[in-house]
């Protein structure tokens, strides 16, 4: 069940809340929970700074040239962890540079080819889906930086998220793909923080924030 209320709506700005809903053994309960801010331009600001982030490298391979994420044997644990997760069927997400997962690494900094399988040129996954949902949902599709940390696979679980789009119109790299960064910051007594950045053939396309769970 899905539950979503407009907070407040001004001039230029709108606020809306979301909450999913399951039933489970303890009746119901939240599985998760958003605030969406929707803000519509304010052409009269004088302020423009677009190249402000550093682009990725120029020396990255092409998806073509790199492998996935996934590739390598991973053994879960337990029954209880499935990895690769079960969603990542539907994305490509292929390791341009940086670290493989579960490799034991000392940082975590990773570029990753991501795109919806089945896309078209220009990342479109059908007219029912709007490009706004497939790209937030595709800025989330791959494990978080720590993970490369681990000697092994192990549970992670996400506690906050917060993503912000800088480009209204943003443009795929040619086959429906983008380019994800992602630097673990800080991992330690089970939690780690990362930032990330969404890249399109136009540049930075959003940014985001995460503080994950890890169990390993």
């Amino acid at each position: 069940e899905i539950d979503a209320s407009i907070v407040r709506c001004g001039k230029a700005m709108s606020t809306v809340t979301s909450s999913v809903f399951s039933e489970g053994k303890e009746g119901r309960a939240c599985a998760t929970s958003g605030t969406f801010v929707f803000g519509a331009p304010r052409l009269q600001s004088k302020v423009e700074a677009t190249r402000l982030m550093t682009p990725p490298p120029a020396t990255l391979p092409p998806p073509a040239e790199c492998e996935s994420i996934f590739a390598g044997r991973f053994e879960p644990p337990g029954p209880t962890v499935l990895f690769p997760p079960t969603f990542t069927q539907h994305t490509t997400s292929l390791l341009a540079s940086g670290p493989g997962l579960a490799t034991a690494a000392s940082s975590g900094d990773l570029y990753v080819w991501v795109r919806w399988k089945g896309a078209d040129a220009g990342g479109g996954v059908g007219e029912d889906v709007s490009p706004d949902v497939s790209l937030l949902a595709l800025a989330d599709v791959i494990p978080p930086a720590s993970y490369a940390l681990f000697d092994s696979v192990a549970p992670v679980s996400s506690m906050t998220w917060q993503i912000n789009f800088l480009d209204p119109q943003p443009v795929s790299f040619e086959g429906g793909y983008w380019l994800i960064r992602t630097r673990a910051e800080h991992a330690r007594h089970g939690y780690s923080s990362q930032n990330m950045e969404l890249w399109g053939a136009g540049g930075i396309a959003a940014v985001s924030r995460q503080s994950v769970a890890i169990y390993a």
